[in-house]
């Protein structure tokens, strides 16, 4: 009896880096065991590119089931590319399995049955964890601080990018979520679904150097704490009422000495008042802002909630590459 294999959709964002998709195609065709036992969808998230997409026919897609692009209207960024591109896929009721990955080489294509194999057998979620990175120096000091900071503000780890494998049976609820929209790992950490870690090593680029840069790790970081806001900001409000508190009680002990004791020292007490006022007037101003930014993200989260129910206003066409045989 013929084996029937299981489709994988594999979902990856391009913009302008076509060479680089062609050498993830080729890399893929050479995965043996994982075409044995999985049939190829390639979606090609095509982020705004201003590049002409490269003549891709059916023999260079060699063994890869079938492939689409979907051409998105404009210049969109890498996670909302992402987050429509599981959107896509999700409507493939004939896939069991749904891969995200960068394009660029720095997620292996050597990795992926090992993923999807995680993701099978424990139907779970499975994530790339990063063993070792290649970036400069001073970028992965950049990315241990955005952890740390991640840390600290929200209270929870993320050391796992992109690189994931979804059951069918999750990738609806991930899909749907608008955090998804904002930054695909924080979403997968704050969702109620298990993960299952995978510790791996991030692989070599294909062309050229990385375009993240320091301005854009700190967007990026920015982005997945936006994704717990509701946390950030109630340890914000937290810390802007401790910071009162503190100010009140400074006060309080200025004035009992300055009123009660011979220990003050002429204009002291004036100054350290005066300091504490301001203290406590910026520590409310903080916790203000902060409830009405909280307020306002609640209303903007609604809003986006409704935008998310439809592709039609983000993808100008798709084009359906010719079927490997």
């Amino acid at each position: 009896m013929k084996f029937k294999r299981r489709q994988l959709n594999i979902i990856t964002p391009v913009f302008n880096d076509w060479e680089s998709l062609k050498a993830l195609i080729q890399d893929l065709n050479e995965q043996g065991e994982l075409l044995s036992y999985y049939k190829i969808k390639l979606i090609i998230m095509n982020d705004g590119s201003t590049d002409s997409f490269p003549v891709i026919n059916r023999d260079f897609l060699g063994r890869i089931d079938e492939s689409v692009v979907a051409n998105l209207r404009y210049n969109m960024g890498h996670q909302k590319a992402i987050s429509l591109g599981l959107k896509i896929s999700a409507k493939d009721t004939t896939a069991e399995f749904h891969a995200v990955m960068d394009g660029d080489g720095e997620d292996r294509p050597s990795d992926l049955f090992r993923l999807v194999e995680g993701a099978r057998k424990h139907s779970k979620v499975t994530v790339a964890e990063r063993k070792k990175r290649k970036e400069s120096n001073f970028f992965q000091l950049s990315y241990k601080l955005y952890k740390v900071f991640f840390k600290i503000v929200i209270g929870k780890s993320i050391n796992f990018g992109n690189y994931c494998v979804i059951p069918a049976v999750h990738v609806d609820c991930i899909a749907s979520s608008i955090d998804s929209w904002n930054h695909l790992a924080a979403s997968l950490v704050k969702s109620p679904i298990d993960l299952l870690k995978i510790p791996l090593d991030r692989g070599d680029r294909y062309f050229g150097s990385s375009k993240l840069n320091f301005v854009g790790l700190a967007l990026h970081g920015f982005s997945a704490i936006s994704v717990f806001a509701d946390i950030a900001f109630v340890r914000m409000i937290i810390f802007s009422l401790i910071l009162a508190s503190f100010s009140i009680g400074t006060m309080i002990i200025v004035v009992g000495i300055r009123v009660f004791t011979d220990h003050a020292i002429p204009g002291w007490a004036t100054y350290s008042l005066g300091f504490s006022v301001s203290i406590f007037i910026q520590a409310i101003f903080i916790a203000l802002v902060t409830l009405f930014l909280y307020l306002n993200s609640r209303s903007q989260g609604l809003l986006l909630a409704e935008m998310n129910t439809t592709l039609e206003p983000y993808i100008r066409d798709y084009i359906k590459l010719k079927e490997a045989i």
